[in-house]
């Protein structure tokens, strides 16, 4: 279970800046491990800017929901 959670918090730490593996130190294997849990936070991280983008005025929730990638 040990091995799960860590593998859990390489995905989010990897995906994202969010400093969840503070006092953690990952390494490739737990980044390894990590790989089924992309899709997971992935759509984490889309539904919760969907559901935030949604609720704001316009022009912020439009700023909200950039990436910042360009086709």
């Amino acid at each position: 279970m040990r091995r799960q959670l860590r593998a859990a918090a390489a995905a989010v730490t990897f995906l994202t800046r969010l400093p969840v593996a503070g006092r953690l130190t990952l390494d490739g294997e737990d980044v390894r491990r990590a790989g089924p849990y992309f899709p997971l936070v992935g759509a984490a991280i889309g539904g919760g800017t969907g559901a935030l983008a949604g609720r704001l005025p316009q022009p912020l929730g439009a700023a909200v929901g950039f990436t910042g990638e360009t086709l």
